[in-house]
This record gives structure tokens, sequence and C-alpha cells, in this order.
């Protein structure tokens, strides 16, 4: 599976022309994912820079921090809690399924408010592509416990990046996604 991934990426380098990810350009907006957002944020009161960091480290809200604060973040290379991960959805979808587990409910119907709690949080952040990889790998993992089975981390990423290419082609030069698939790459290998 990994092979497939790596092949199928070079393919589209080179045979496909770049443009921009038709998942991110068709990404469904609402009224309603707007709100709950704006519910959340107020729900923080006066937005400073904790506040902000909140925010950041729960929805990827990075607009509300302080310049000098993005600047410090910057320095010490600690960008990266802001931006939604693949950490944030296996925190939403493991305690769904966790919870209703805890309450005796099948694994089916734990699968199904566990995908559906998936899709809800990643139609609330949006449509960066570390959120679709993320996203994708998540959805992965949900299906091999909904078998019963364990999962391989790297197999569910190169399933992931299959899948997705498939789907968008032009993922394979977003840069977003590159680092997204590398990253966690390098942190699934070095966790072995």
């Amino acid at each position: 599976m990994i092979a497939a991934a790596i092949a199928l990426w070079l393919g589209i380098l080179v045979f496909v022309p770049a443009a921009e990810s038709t998942i991110a350009s068709a990404f469904p907006s609402s009224q309603a994912l707007t709100d709950l957002k704006s519910a959340f944020l107020s729900s923080l009161g006066q937005i400073s820079d904790p506040e902000a960091l909140v925010a950041g480290l729960a929805i990827g809200e990075r607009d509300l921090l302080s310049e000098p604060a993005q600047d410090a973040m910057r320095d010490v290379s600690l960008t990266h809690l802001v931006a939604v991960s693949g950490a944030n959805l296996a925190i939403v979808m493991g305690a769904v399924w966790f919870l209703l587990g805890h309450l005796g409910l099948s694994r089916n119907l734990r699968f199904l408010f566990s995908g559906a709690a998936l899709v809800g949080y990643i139609l609330l952040v949006g449509p960066e592509a570390s959120v679709i990889r993320a996203g994708a790998m998540a959805f992965a993992v949900l299906i091999a416990m909904a078998l019963g089975r364990g999962s391989n981390p790297l197999h569910a990423l190169a399933l992931a990046v299959v899948c997705l290419l498939l789907i968008d082609q032009n993922l394979a030069t977003d840069l977003g996604f590159a680092l997204s698939v590398v990253a966690t790459t390098g942190l699934l290998i070095g966790a072995n």
C-alpha cells in the first residue's frame, strides 16, 4: 500500500498539471457551522492570547493570536500547535468511540456516531490540506476499528493518500498536503 501511494503520487506529479484542490474549492459551508464556531469563540470571553491559543488548539483559529504571539511561536517553532491535525481528530473520534462503547452501544452504532463526529469536526475546522489528510487517515482507522481489526498507522496513512489522490489529483502539488504527509510519516516511523 505504501508503494502504491508513492507511485500514484509521483505519477500524478509527472502527468497532471498543477491546479487548486477540488476538495478545498468544493468544501461546503453553512450558517450553522459559522454560528457554532462563533458561539465557541464567544464562550472564550474577551479574546487575548491565552484564549486565542485555546481557539487555535481546538479548532485551528490562528487569526486571533496577536502578532507578537505569532512571532514568538514562530521563533520557537511552535506554530504547529494551532494547526488542526490528526491528534485533534483522534481525540474527537476516540472520545465518541470510547464513550459510546462505555454506554454499551454496538460497534456499528459507534462507527456511525464516531464517523458523524469526525465529519462534523472537519466541516467545523475547514478544508486545510492537513485536516483533509488527517480526516481520511482517521476514517481508515475508524473502519478498521469497526471491523474489529487493528490498524497499522503507516498503512492507514498510505490508504488515505491513495484515496485522496484518486479523488483529488490536485492535492499531489499542494505543499500543505505534502508537508502533512511527510511530517506524519516521520512521526509514525519515529514512534516505532
